[in-house]
């Protein structure tokens, strides 16, 4: 039960954490946006990265028939709409890169218009008029739509699970774009919960194991020297394909090392506890 509890747990993690997070100190300029989407579509090169980019900012929204609602978060992003917002849409879709369409929250149609029905529904945003596509779950009141202005974050895909530090840094400085204020690496955090799905498992065979060496202490020492052999060439056959499995961010450089782990784990809570200060708040706190 408490495996089947954290595989769930795991897969809706994989789905709300499925990219590599940048998060820049100033909104990203034109000629960057350039430069990025030029770098992107070069056939010459053969960076496996994509990114998409995404700001926010409140504003107010107008319905067609003259209600408004103010403090509305509005979400502008360039590139893949379920890479800057993983949600789960109740009616429709996500609205396309380009255009004017847009998909709003549960809580902004709710007190807007009284239904998730939005078939045909356009609302006012900055006086520009955005058709509905969907609609997704979430208390807070938002709105997704395509946009190029106040952009401040960037969601990388294809990022190597082994060198996600170098990968980033090396599609960044190729891309053209400032050093980000922060870094997440979603994937590697993803990672780690599957692997504590594996622990109740593990504990259970070792469990197991120390109960079969006790009762063997009973045994003949021929049956129990056998036996301990065998456990032996079986965990040292087993050593080098865990740690071929294992990322490399996992691994130090010297085993020597006694402090690698300690500050590795130092470093992704640092690194979750800004994550959850950060602008990308749904994640957390809101409903899907």
């Amino acid at each position: 039960m408490v495996s089947l509890f954290l595989w769930r747990y795991a897969a809706e993690q994989e789905r709300l954490y499925a990219t590599t997070s940048l998060r820049f100190a100033e909104a990203l300029t034109e000629e960057e946006m350039q430069a990025v989407t030029a770098y992107q579509s070069d056939a010459d090169h053969d960076s496996r990265i994509y990114a998409s980019f995404w700001g926010q900012n409140t504003a107010m929204v107008k319905a067609g028939d003259g209600r408004w609602e103010d403090d509305v978060t509005c979400i502008g992003f360039c590139g893949e709409a379920a890479d800057c917002l993983p949600a789960r849409y109740l009616r429709g879709g996500a609205p396309g890169s380009t255009g004017k369409t847009c998909s709003i929250s549960d809580g902004l149609v709710q007190s807007i218009y009284g239904s998730v029905w939005m078939e045909g529904l356009q609302i006012e945003l900055a006086g520009e008029f955005y058709e509905i596509t969907g609609v997704f779950s979430a208390e807070d009141k938002v709105v997704l739509y395509p946009s190029r202005q106040r952009l401040t974050c960037a969601e990388l895909r294809g990022v190597s699970k082994d060198t996600p530090m170098a990968d980033v840094e090396q599609w960044r400085t190729s891309a053209g774009l400032p050093a980000p204020q922060w870094i997440y690496y979603g994937p590697q955090r993803v990672m780690i919960v599957q692997f504590l799905c594996w622990l109740p498992g593990i504990l259970t065979v070792a469990v197991l194991l120390i109960a079969w060496i006790r009762m063997s202490i009973s045994w003949g020492i021929f049956a129990r020297n056998v036996l301990w052999f065998f456990l032996a060439t079986g965990g040292a056959l087993a050593l080098p394909v865990l740690l071929h499995a294992l990322p490399g961010w996992l691994i130090p450089s010297q085993w020597s090392d006694f402090s690698f782990w300690p500050d590795l784990l130092k470093t992704i809570v640092k690194n979750d506890g800004a994550w959850k200060t950060a602008v990308r708040y749904w994640r957390d706190y809101a409903r899907f």
